[in-house]
């Protein structure tokens, strides 16, 4: 008969640490191990996502030369008012309504259901291949909306073949419990505030479909406000602004070098360097206010066809040179310095111009402002 192996307390105490390991898992915002069961959260006060660290491209450039702010217009302030006052109101359909008219401002087309069996709304948004419907939930409140309906939210999601649903209020608690709801039925929650924001803004549909994906519409509505100010735009207005002062300074250095040895071998040729006086036939006068003739101008096509090319690869060299004199530690990149070409030579912006059909290099056509 075979006697089964009983483990010792030290090898016990092995296996036991081995199975408790195994069952913990990192809290999602800290190092604290937790059951793996249940929420991924420890017991520390809860944070959301866009209150963490957001990892972001470093944006030590220059700023841009910016207007201020607008307010808003209008009909922009008429809805803004609107929804601060049906949102606290006693009339659920007046908020829906505002609602639906504030997106159908940014660019949706809306429809108001409401009633007891149906969705408050939806909003379609009008963009072609990449449009989507996002289907509407919205709940009053003196402040916060008590205990929301995440999955009435989502509920005719599929009925109404959309894409996102957005449940819509004056606040949401930041509860862990209600963030894992949010992201359990696909359902983002907009605060007034953040409605407002949109609207204040101006922005479109296009640039709120992060705003309908699951959690808090507040995160995304942080990286559309980042992305305005220190995004792409301004990456390439910054390399482009760069490259047309640069280029132009540089353009007009070679015609001031170049121009002046072209008057110089003029006049070694003819009797003004003499003290004898010159035919009048033919005399022009440089931009300097040299006397020259014909021969200068034949020096002068000789200067501009050895003139240095503004290439891609030497305007990202000016660039970067320009952006570490103001102390950037950020270079551009290949693609900036690409688009930037591409809008300097732009017909409506008219800045620059290519030197050949194959686009090889450009020439900057007028001098920055």
């Amino acid at each position: 008969m075979k006697v089964p192996y009983r483990l010792g307390r030290a090898e016990r105490r092995t296996i036991d640490e081995a199975r408790r390991v195994e069952a913990l898992a990192n809290c999602r915002y800290c190092e604290q191990q937790l059951p793996r069961k249940g929420l991924q959260y420890c017991g520390h006060p809860p944070r959301r996502r866009a209150q963490l660290p957001r990892e972001r491209t470093l944006d030590d450039w220059p700023a841009l030369p910016e207007k201020p702010a607008a307010p808003p217009d209008v009909q922009t302030q008429g809805l803004i008012d609107r929804l601060t006052k049906t949102a606290t109101g006693s009339d659920p359909a007046a908020f829906e309504i505002a609602v639906c008219d504030a997106l159908a401002h940014m660019g949706f087309a809306t429809v108001h259901l409401g009633g007891d069996s149906a969705p408050d709304g939806y909003a379609d948004a009008q963009l072609g291949a990449l449009g989507y419907r996002a289907m509407l939930e919205c709940k009053t409140a003196k402040s916060i909306v008590p205990d929301p309906d995440i999955f009435e939210a989502a509920k005719y999601r599929d009925a109404f073949h959309a894409q996102s649903c957005a449940i819509v209020g004056p606040a949401f608690s930041e509860e862990l419990k209600l963030t894992s709801e949010l992201h359990t039925h696909g359902v983002s929650a907009w605060t007034l505030a953040d409605l407002q924001t949109a609207l204040t803004i101006a922005a479109n549909a296009y640039e709120l479909r992060a705003l309908f994906e699951p959690g808090y519409a507040a995160d995304a509505l942080a990286d559309l406000l980042w992305e305005r100010k220190h995004g792409q735009r301004k990456r390439i207005l910054t390399v482009a602004n760069l490259i047309r002062s640069t280029g132009w300074h540089l353009q007009t250095l070679m015609v001031q070098q170049h121009g002046h040895e072209s008057v110089m071998v003029s006049l070694s040729n003819h009797p003004e360097q003499r003290g004898e006086a010159a035919p009048a036939e033919g005399r022009t006068i440089s931009t300097n206010g040299a006397a020259t003739n014909g021969a200068a101008s034949t020096n002068g096509t000789s200067s501009v066809s050895n003139a240095a090319l503004l290439t891609l690869d030497a305007a990202m060299v000016l660039v970067d040179e320009a952006l570490a004199a103001t102390g950037s530690q950020r270079a551009c990149t290949r693609e900036e310095a690409q688009l930037a070409f591409e809008y300097l030579t732009h017909p409506i912006i008219a800045h620059a111009a290519w030197t050949d059909a194959a686009q090889s290099a450009i020439v900057v056509t007028s001098p920055s402002s």
